[in-house]
């Protein structure tokens, strides 16, 4: 099933807008099942000059349901189904409605507008009455809000277009662009992409000058650069505004497609966590194993090195015994120079288990959840890194307009990617070397 929505808020100011009205057109296989069209009275009193705007009074208001109160009949259309927004302003006020209210609504991609602008339909942004008007579409526009048939309409239109397979294959906020000749490439960060004749990526690299650096393929003499540009017969490119987010797209394409001349991050690297267990004896142990994070994710540290230095720590900070600690094999007694002497029965097993879980426990703290504000690919957007808890979520691309402040919002945006050894130590060097604040999120 498909749902369209329609929105009306108070306001074009994200920051402040309510919703006032909308509507709804549920369909599936072709069949309109069910609409709703609802005013919603908004917590607070319009101005005379909202009035104005939205096209409705106060007095109109005053006796209709407030939005939370319409939500059981909405969401009763909606559940299930695919839902499409006219703009990603809608569905940003959508979801951030819903949000205020304790609700939450997975990422949309089905922004009509976007797909309209992506297949080349329409050339630039308008508001709905404009793109109905640009797209001949036999629809008399109601007030806001309560059009949701004119968005079915967009939508039976794009389903009768012949589609772009080359911008609608790669749904992705950082877009594919194909190069016809090297001077095309732009002087900017981006990830690029060697294809063989049979439309294959073959190579897959990074650059903070796309131009230059794939220019320099080219002009190498090295053999391995010779034979791969050889081997060349296409080009695409993803521009990404920044080296960060393009170290980290290009760690995840490499993995995803295993190119045949890319020697490096090819093979998945399995993160060791650190578990804990009661041995035989009644001792509470801790001992490093490499398996899948997403099993263990209060310890996530990629390499078997560093795992043993967070043991040593715990074992110097909790006074645990370095056997026991997973640090040392030997029988008998342990090196370690705090130690009270567990290993050699001269500590009570509670005593000692006591600390060693307290230890354990501090892994289970909350990671921090941030985000990094980075250079986007036009002046009129700005780039973000997500991390979550102490995972790496993806990276994304958020016009100026919307003011984003919660893991929420970002997630309307973001382009989710797999957290590696490989991306988290690009985002440590990358805070190491280049400086990058990191802003807080609850």
């Amino acid at each position: 099933m498909i749902a369209f929505l329609d929105i009306q808020a108070t306001t074009n100011n994200y920051k402040y807008a309510e919703i006032l009205a909308f509507s709804i057109v549920l369909v599936d296989d072709g069949r309109i099942l069910e609409q709703l069209k609802i005013r919603v009275k908004p917590v607070f009193a319009l101005s005379e000059k909202e009035e104005e705007w939205a096209g409705y009074t106060n007095a109109e208001l005053r006796n209709k349901l407030c939005f939370i109160d319409c939500l059981p009949q909405a969401l009763a259309l909606l559940d299930g189904a695919e839902v499409y927004f006219f703009d990603k302003f809608s569905e940003m006020i959508w979801r951030k409605s819903l949000r205020e209210v304790g609700l939450p609504l997975n990422k949309s991609q089905n922004i009509l507008l976007e797909l309209l602008l992506r297949r080349g339909i329409v050339a630039k942004k308008h508001d709905l009455v404009e793109t109905l008007e640009e797209l001949s579409l036999e629809y008399k526009p109601e007030k806001q809000g309560k059009n949701a048939e004119a968005l079915l309409a967009i939508y039976e239109l794009l389903e009768l277009s012949p589609a772009d397979t080359a911008s609608t294959q790669h749904k992705n906020v950082a877009e594919f662009s194909t190069v016809l000749n090297l001077d095309d490439l732009p002087a900017k960060p981006g990830v690029y992409y060697f294809l063989d004749h049979q439309k294959t990526v073959i190579y897959v690299g990074k650059a903070v000058n796309l131009k230059e650096r794939v220019k320099a393929h080219f002009f190498s003499k090295l053999p391995f650069e010779v034979e791969l540009t050889a081997a060349t017969f296409s080009l695409e490119y993803k521009e990404t505004g920044n080296e960060l987010i393009s170290l980290l797209l290009e760690s995840a394409d490499i993995s995803r497609l295993k190119p045949l001349y890319n020697t490096q991050q090819i093979d998945s690297i399995l993160p060791w966590t650190i578990e804990s267990r009661i041995d035989k004896k009644g001792v509470f142990r801790l001992a490093p194993k490499e398996k899948n994070y997403s099993d263990n994710q209060h310890s996530i540290s990629f390499n078997r090195d560093s795992v043993l230095v967070k043991l040593k720590n715990l074992a110097l900070q909790f006074s645990l015994c370095y056997r026991f600690a997973g640090l040392e094999r030997s029988s008998g007694s342990c090196s370690s120079p705090l130690c009270k002497g567990v290993c050699k029965g001269l500590e009570d097993k509670e005593v000692y288990n006591q600390r060693a879980k307290k230890a354990f426990e501090t892994l289970s703290a909350k990671k921090e959840s941030y985000f990094l504000k980075l250079t986007g690919r036009t002046i009129n957007e700005e780039a973000f890194v997500l991390v979550r808890d102490g995972l790496y979520m993806g990276f994304g691309f958020i016009p100026l307009e919307y003011s984003v402040k919660s893991i929420e919002d970002f997630e309307a945006f973001i382009e989710r990617q797999e957290n590696t050894y490989f991306t988290n130590r690009s985002i440590l060097q990358y805070l190491n070397t280049k400086g990058v604040s990191k802003f807080d999120l609850a």
